[in-house]
């Protein structure tokens, strides 16, 4: 996936959902997607601009929900990608500063 730019556009992943969320608090665009089999998971946040979101991707497994990547700086867009196994994630908005509303997409095998 290319790095984070004002180019990318989140809605051209495959699953995409837009949302709000005010500082210090997380968003779950979804509560969770299945992967059925191995390979890349890309994922993209489009937030507003002046906010500082993060981008997290966690994955439920048999230890339960840990996170297996995370997008953070001070970008309007952030992008993430994981070679990912079989099962059942999610992806998090985490509003470290700022309030608004968001774009996520994700794509997956």
């Amino acid at each position: 996936m290319p790095t984070a730019s004002a180019a990318i556009d989140c809605a051209d992943h495959a699953f995409t959902a837009s949302g709000r969320v005010v500082e210090g608090r997380t968003s779950i665009p979804w509560s969770y997607f299945i992967v059925a089999r191995a390979g890349t998971i890309d994922a993209c946040l489009d937030g507003p601009d002046g906010a500082d979101f993060d981008l997290v991707l966690r994955h439920f497994g048999t230890g339960g929900l840990r996170t297996v990547a995370t997008s953070s700086g001070e970008e309007d867009v952030k992008t993430l990608s994981y070679e990912g196994v079989p099962g059942a994630y999610r992806v998090e908005v985490v509003a470290t500063s700022g309030s608004g509303v968001y774009t996520v997409g994700v794509t997956f095998p």
